[in-house]
């Protein structure tokens, strides 16, 4: 009950998992320390130290209380290979791919991406005019950011206009790139069947757009305002001001 939960960017379960610590308790020896359960875990020595914040997509990615930023899991392209200049970062992203962090300047990073295994590096580049940003979160084929004027910007695939932002959005607080499923259109082409979720600023109500297969792009009529969201596996959740969880 006295341990404090890492900071997640990603899948609200698996912030709401840390929340209720008090079941792993005793394995918590220092608050921001890392514990896993489940079939994945990371043995590698530099994980056993206290972390400031975490992400998982297909990889994992983080932030340790040095400031140090690491990652591990499966490897695809260079995204567990860190920049060695990257410097002193203040959030990251992991996406199916590609790694992402956001330097003390507000600058975005980002190495991996060379999605096919071929060696041709062929992710979905920053785009050269997104200038500094604050937030930062990466889908299975798309990525999404908010700039520090609170502006959205969308990069990456875009088959069902997951990464066409809303000319009405207007500045946002939160913004979540869905980790969706994909499908193959030939024998070199897959597309993803992704969505993207922003809690506006003025309101704080839930925007989305892109895929909506599942309904997960479109808020229950009675969501109302929200503080946190994660758009998932063709599925979305968010925590509401009163605390409370809808998916």
């Amino acid at each position: 009950p006295h341990c404090t939960p890492i900071t997640c960017s990603r899948a609200l379960a698996a912030t709401a998992a840390a929340v209720a610590c008090s079941a792993v308790a005793a394995a918590v020896a220092v608050p921001g320390d890392l514990v896993f359960w489940g079939g994945s875990r990371f043995d590698a020595a530099e994980f056993r130290a206290s972390f400031a914040a975490v992400e998982f997509g297909r990889h994992f990615i983080g932030i340790r209380a040095d400031g140090k930023v690491v990652c591990a899991g499966r490897e695809t392209g260079g995204n567990l290979e860190v920049p060695p200049s990257l410097g002193p970062v203040t959030a990251v992203a992991a996406g199916i791919a590609q790694s992402f962090a956001i330097r003390a300047d507000g600058m975005l990073v980002g190495w991996g991406g060379d999605w096919d295994g071929d060696g041709s590096n062929d992710g979905y580049p920053i785009p050269p005019d997104l200038g500094p940003v604050q937030r930062i979160s990466a889908g299975s084929w798309h990525v999404a950011a908010i700039r520090t004027d609170g502006t959205v910007r969308c990069w990456g695939d875009d088959f069902l206009g997951q990464s066409s932002v809303p000319a009405d959005l207007g500045p946002c607080v939160r913004v979540s790139a869905g980790d969706s499923p994909s499908i193959w259109v030939s024998e070199t082409r897959m597309i993803d069947l992704g969505h993207t979720l922003a809690i506006r600023q003025a309101d704080r109500l839930v925007r989305g757009w892109g895929s909506d297969i599942f309904g997960q792009r479109t808020p229950p009529t009675a969501l109302g305002p929200c503080v946190e969201i994660d758009a998932g596996y063709a599925h979305s959740i968010a925590i509401r001001q009163d605390g409370t969880v809808r998916c």
